[in-house]
């Protein structure tokens, strides 16, 4: 969950930072279309996917909120061509927002809240042994 964190973070942050210093012409703003808000919107989620990686207790949260918002521009952006009238929607970021959505919701849920359980039942079958053998 941790590694994933960090991955995602750097990889919103660099696709952030180029989208700045990049030129609006060629095929990085064909596939891509960054706008200063949508290279804001990678920056700011990017250094929040870094920031919570070191805190065990929030990465499951952070990883499902992202993930459901990232999910939820990537459905949205197969209906429009522009998201909230301030981000344009293309083919390649509409993908890219799927997959971050998807692989955070299941980092977050089936792979951290597997863990959870795993953990859970070690304890109390640990507990029982103890019970069992005094």
């Amino acid at each position: 969950m941790k590694r994933w964190m960090q991955t995602i973070g750097g990889v919103l942050l660099a696709m952030g930072v180029g989208g700045l210093v990049i030129p609006d012409t060629g095929a990085w703003h064909d596939w891509f279309h960054p706008t200063l808000s949508h290279n804001l919107i990678h920056l700011i989620s990017g250094g929040v996917f870094l920031a919570v990686s070191q805190r065990k207790q929030a990465r499951r949260w952070t990883s499902l909120g992202l993930g459901g918002l990232y999910l939820l521009a990537a459905i949205w952006g197969l209906f429009t061509d522009n998201l909230f009238g301030v981000l344009p929607s293309a083919a390649a970021m509409d993908t890219l927002h799927l997959l971050i959505g998807a692989a955070s919701l299941y980092t977050g849920g089936i792979i951290d809240g597997a863990f959870k359980r795993s953990s859970a039942k070690e304890a109390q079958e640990q507990v029982q042994s103890r019970d069992e053998n005094p």
